[in-house]
């Protein structure tokens, strides 16, 4: 069975118990995969939008690392790296986070998905972590209308059909 993805800090607790004796002790960890991926989207998008998404990449390890980012973006959008100067792979100082900026288009309507793919070898070992994110990309006049209509109805706003104005009942 397979560990699920985290980071951060876990707590470790013990108890001990013989006759009339007992113990206990807890001690603090801080768990990290030693590259990852991260990137910062929104909750979703209109047609026609254009975004700009940092992405980080972050090397716990000890030891710069030579990292290949690839992306795969499917449905209604699409992705070019706004960072200059990067080439196949970008070199990742340990404990300093580097960020890229990507430019994001909405193109139509639908559910965008998209993969972040970083890889790098660390002492003979490849590293590797994927972020996987669902956008979905909607029309955002739809919503408006329709919280228009709730908010009407629960104000108990109708309209007078002789001065065709809304009228508070």
């Amino acid at each position: 069975a397979a560990l699920p993805e985290h980071s951060g800090r876990l707590r470790w607790m013990a108890v001990a118990v013989a006759d009339d004796a007992y113990g206990q002790s807890e001690s603090a960890m801080t768990l990290s995969a030693p590259l990852l991926v991260e990137a910062s989207w929104p909750r979703f998008a209109a047609p026609g939008d254009v975004l700009q998404v940092p992405v980080k990449l972050f090397n716990s390890t000890s030891q710069p690392l030579d990292v290949r980012l690839d992306w795969m973006a499917a449905g209604p959008l699409t992705m070019k790296l706004l960072s200059e100067n990067i080439g196949e792979t970008i070199n990742v100082a340990p404990q300093q986070p580097q960020t890229l900026w990507f430019e994001v288009a909405a193109t139509g309507l639908g559910l965008a998905e998209v993969s972040l793919i970083a890889n790098a070898m660390h002492e003979g070992v490849e590293l590797a972590h994927q972020q996987n994110v669902k956008l979905p990309v909607a029309s955002l006049s739809s919503l408006v209308q329709m919280l228009a209509s709730q908010v009407t109805v629960h104000l108990g706003l109708y309209p007078d059909p002789v001065q065709k104005k809304p009228v508070l009942r």
